[in-house]
């Protein structure tokens, strides 16, 4: 087998749910008589909106786009009444 000789530049690792676990958020949830199933939706909605501010340049901090997803995830879940 032939190895090849150039060397490895970038390396990505996905580790969304891997080395960070969303279960003591989902107690959250649950002491807070929210959903825990709700936790998935919040959890990718902050970061897509992560992601989609990032590409701006215009820093936002996890722990600022994680709350005002949480509160746009209550106020349509209080619309439909989907608690």
């Amino acid at each position: 087998m032939l190895m090849s000789k150039k060397k490895i530049r970038l390396a990505i690792f996905d580790v969304n749910q891997t080395i960070f676990n969303l279960d003591e958020i989902k107690n959250r949830f649950k002491k807070k008589n929210l959903n825990p199933l709700l936790v998935d939706l919040w959890f990718i909605s902050t970061l897509k909106e992560g992601f989609a501010s990032s590409t701006h340049e215009n820093f936002l901090s996890f722990t600022e786009i994680a709350k005002e997803e949480l509160k746009k995830l209550i106020i349509k879940k209080k619309k439909t009444h989907k608690f």
